[in-house]
């Protein structure tokens, strides 16, 4: 019992013995699984990341208090899971990594009153017009993640976003009107676009292939869907894998908007700066796990090679000892 509480209570000795390249290294592993939490958050893939929480902390307990036997299983266990985990998670890790080379970028600066004011104007006007007429409409306004390989099929307009070419596009007697517009860079880059679909019936419950699609681009991406039901006439609105059927128009001006000052800002900042202003939580908890691992993985193997090399020089000391 001494010698457990040895090893838990000397905090004072861990930070005597913790150098630069100690914190560094633990803060460097932080962001790498601060990204993963933003992506399992978006993705709602929650509860598996609560039982990879909860084996690491096995783990890390397993490791402090010396229990060969259950980090030997776990350590098997974690090679072949990661194995596993790629072969499930392809595009959540994908998308991992496109997210951490998003981090430092600069995002695109917008002008209030004369970019994202007019812009938004134009896209709430069409779609409200096409609820009131009951024509049904899937507009997809990119983040600053690429969605290019969710997108199959369509044709590149590269034009002017304006509420008179919105309502033409989903004209019933369009040729694309079945399809989804895509905005990127204040501009309407395709239209007639084909997107994945989610699976999350319990949100898509009793609607159609359009809201399927704009929940399922959401839910791979930071992008925005506005979903107008041409049996319902409403505006509905996918974002971060969440599908919202709103009465009020107000209401869905305040969402876009919201959206829109978070991607693309008045003034010009990195996706690193933004990321430092938010989920507090989160960075919370990805400190804590690396320090943990830290802990388990780093300063607990050094201090057991140092005691296994000062318990040999004692013996060799003994034997050569006259």
């Amino acid at each position: 019992m001494s010698n457990m509480l040895s090893t838990i209570l000397p905090v004072s000795n861990i930070i005597h013995e913790l150098y630069f390249a100690d914190i560094f290294d633990v803060l460097i592993v932080a962001i790498i699984i601060y990204a993963g939490l933003i992506l399992f958050k978006r993705t709602r893939s929650n509860s598996v990341f609560a039982g990879i929480a909860i084996m690491i902390a096995i783990y890390a307990v397993s490791q402090v208090f010396n229990l060969y036997l259950t980090s030997l299983i776990l350590r098997a266990f974690f090679g072949a899971f990661i194995v596993v985990l790629v072969v499930i998670f392809q595009d959540e890790l994908r998308r991992f990594f496109e997210f951490l080379a998003l981090l430092g970028t600069r995002r695109e600066q917008h002008d209030e009153t004369t970019g994202i004011a007019p812009l938004i104007n134009n896209i709430l006007q069409a779609a409200t017009n096409l609820a009131y007429r009951k024509i049904g409409a899937l507009i997809i306004i990119s983040g600053y993640e690429n969605i290019d390989r969710h997108i199959e099929g369509g044709n590149v307009v590269d034009g002017i976003i304006s509420q008179e070419l919105l309502e033409s596009i989903f004209d019933p007697t369009s040729p694309g009107h079945d399809g989804a517009v895509i905005i990127k860079h204040s501009r309407i880059a395709m239209l007639g676009a084909h997107l994945p679909l989610s699976n999350d019936f319990e949100q898509i419950g009793k609607f159609g292939t359009r809201h399927a699609a704009g929940l399922g681009i959401s839910e791979r991406s930071d992008a925005l869907a506005l979903i107008v039901s041409e049996e319902r006439g409403q505006i509905s609105i996918a974002q971060n894998g969440t599908l919202k059927t709103f009465d009020d128009i107000g209401k869905v001006e305040d969402t876009v908007r919201d959206f829109f000052k978070a991607k693309f800002p008045t003034q010009t900042s990195s996706v690193l700066h933004n990321i430092i202003r938010h989920n507090t939580s989160e960075k919370i908890g990805a400190l804590a796990i690396s320090s943990i691992l830290w802990f388990s993985l780093v300063y607990q193997t050094g201090k057991t090679r140092v005691d296994l090399i000062q318990t040999d020089y004692r013996d060799t000391t003994k034997t050569i000892a006259p």
